[in-house]
């Protein structure tokens, strides 16, 4: 289930809620310490990468733009 949420205004006013498989929590809690940074804004930087490999830009905007991703064909 992926859901998404207006939350309180700021400089990320959507919430995003998504099932996981145990431990992922913890696993991401764990990244975040190694990379010196919150939990949440590891999640937001993998998200955005995985999302750049697959081929969508996420323009600052809110604007979604769709490209062939490298080495991959439809």
């Amino acid at each position: 289930m992926l859901a998404a949420h207006e939350a309180p205004p700021g400089r990320f006013p959507t919430r995003l809620v998504v099932r996981a498989p145990v431990g992922l929590h913890a696993a991401i809690a764990a990244a975040a310490r190694l990379n010196l940074t919150s939990s949440a804004e590891w999640t937001r930087r993998a998200i955005l990468h995985a999302l750049r490999v697959d081929g969508v830009r996420l323009a600052p905007d809110g604007h979604v733009e769709e490209s062939q991703p490298k080495g991959r064909t439809r």
